[in-house]
């Protein structure tokens, strides 16, 4: 069947399934959970699922779940998924292509109207309703998977920065050849009517550093070795440290602990945080290492110990020209020329590439989706143009359908 024969039923079914998809975006609102506490969220959607006849497969450690729809060349038995008692995730001996399409789950916690809830506040309630929305369409209009299988990955804890890698820990994800998301974007970044085939997020870097010092009576100050001290030039040394906000790079000190009560004492114990963003692995690796440095020659000029660690927790876009040229054409197919933007650059994180960066073989892209969205993402009165909605699944929809059927 032709891509316009597909793009006109799609279409078609959006127009007919709107009130129910606006329904269903409703209810996940409504159920917003935080990280790791998704639990009525995950029993809604795996209820949904299970009525258009996915296997599902949820975990006794976390509340992720996935969704399987087994194409027609493929054993249906070669997948654990909805069979609980089996672990280890597909072998490969199936043939066909795998792809997945990933929503996030969980709500922020804040401050809402004086009140302090779960709120969904970033669009997981909206990621979640396209991501179903255009898998039920796609079964809906005839769409069959010639070979492989799709799966519907609903992760938690992306907040977190935690939810992608303890998915990919879990296995099931092992023979996914590629993935797609999806996020809504600010108006300020993409118009309404307009999609990009890629968000380039920045990375999230923090690095942890302890001062040791010497206690020391305040009258004696050269007795002692003042752990503030040695924190203000720290403060000073990253802030000094060269890089380019223009292109999302930026380190800075976030976070201080002086746990002295005593005005009278010199203090010999600190703590500190630096958030390191950038816009690349290498870039981020850079960055930290360039502050641990800076600490340790802070802490020896001053005659402290300086201890510091640091971690990744969220990794940085990885382009991929091939998913971002198939996903590109259905959002083509949706919109029209007129439709495609250019790649959504942003300082934000978002945990989904962590995907191909633990797993090198895995294509991935995340879609960026003009919805009219305001204030901003993460504001508490967040608000978007609900027709979003129905744009975000015809793109997921059209999607899948390029990427089992490309050759590439």
């Amino acid at each position: 069947m032709t891509a316009t024969v597909w793009k006109e039923r799609i279409k078609r079914w959006t127009a007919d399934h709107a009130a129910e998809v606006e329904r269903m975006f409703t209810e996940l609102h409504e159920l917003a959970e935080i990280g790791w506490q998704e639990h009525r969220t995950t029993a809604y959607i795996c209820s949904r699922l299970t009525a258009i006849g996915l296997d599902t497969r949820t975990f006794a450690d976390h509340t992720g779940m996935i969704g399987a729809w087994c194409g027609s060349g493929s054993n249906p038995d070669a997948h654990p998924i909805g069979k609980p008692e089996q672990i280890k995730p597909n072998d490969g001996s199936a043939p066909g292509r795998t792809v997945a399409l990933r929503a996030d789950m969980d709500a922020l916690w804040q401050s809402v109207n004086g009140q302090w809830r779960a709120n969904h506040s970033c669009g997981h309630d909206a990621h979640m309703t396209m991501v179903f929305s255009a898998i039920r369409c796609l079964k809906e209009i005839g769409f069959r998977i010639p070979a492989g299988e799709l799966l519907a990955v609903f992760q938690p804890a992306e907040e977190t920065a935690e939810g992608a890698k303890t998915l990919l820990r879990s296995g099931m994800l092992d023979t996914v050849d590629c993935m797609v998301g999806i996020h809504l974007r600010p108006q300020k970044e993409l118009s309404l009517g307009r999609a990009s085939s890629a968000i380039y997020h920045g990375g999230v870097a923090h690095v942890r550093g302890r001062i040791k010092g010497r206690q020391a009576h305040a009258a004696r100050p050269e007795d002692g070795i003042n752990a503030i001290e040695t924190l203000a030039a720290i403060v000073t040394a990253v802030k000094a440290i060269r890089n380019d906000p223009a292109n999302g790079g930026s380190c800075k000190v976030t976070t201080v602990r002086v746990p002295n009560e005593s005005v009278n004492v010199i203090p010999d114990d600190a703590a500190f945080t630096v958030d390191i963003r950038a816009s690349t692995h290498e870039e981020l690796v850079r960055l930290a290492e360039r502050v641990r440095q800076a600490a340790a020659e802070a802490g020896a000029a001053s005659g402290a110990e300086v201890e510091t660690d640091w971690a990744i927790l969220a990794a940085p876009a990885i382009p991929n020209a091939d998913m971002e040229r198939i996903v590109g054409l259905a959002i083509v197919e949706m919109l029209g020329e007129e439709g495609l933007a250019g790649p959504v650059v942003t300082p934000g994180a978002e945990d989904f590439h962590f995907y191909p960066m633990e797993r090198r073989s895995l294509k991935a892209t995340m879609i960026g989706l003009g919805s009219g969205l305001t204030p901003g993402l993460h504001h508490p009165d967040m608000t978007f143009d609900h027709t979003a909605l129905r744009t975000g699944t015809a793109i997921l929809a059209m999607t899948v359908i390029q990427l089992f059927e490309e050759e590439w």
